[in-house]
């Protein structure tokens, strides 16, 4: 929370990744996230509060990085969507990794 503090936004740029517990993080925290478009950020993604971008590309990194450095009002959109949206609890992620692991 501390690293998160008055941050305008995080970047995840990854490539490959399996979760990206960091964009959980900054979604809790209330900063948007700038992440690109691999299937488990999408999938975190939906929910609001990040602006995705196209994996491995250079040219949509720079571009979002600018949008988020000079569009207050994205910023404040995106800010807003994550302070509203239902983020998952580690009580409920272990209930669904226990009920996985039954199934």
């Amino acid at each position: 929370a501390a690293a998160l503090a008055g941050a305008r936004a995080l970047l995840m740029p990854s490539i490959a990744e399996g979760c990206g517990l960091p964009i959980l993080e900054a979604l809790w925290n209330g900063v948007p996230v700038l992440c690109s478009d691999i299937p488990p950020f999408l999938e975190t993604a939906e929910g609001g509060g990040c602006h995705v971008v196209r994996a491995g590309s250079a040219a949509a990194l720079a571009e979002g990085m600018e949008r988020l450095a000079v569009d207050d009002a994205l910023v404040r959109r995106l800010t807003h969507e994550a302070c509203s949206r239902p983020l998952p609890t580690w009580a409920e992620t272990a209930r669904q990794v226990w009920t996985a692991l039954e199934g």
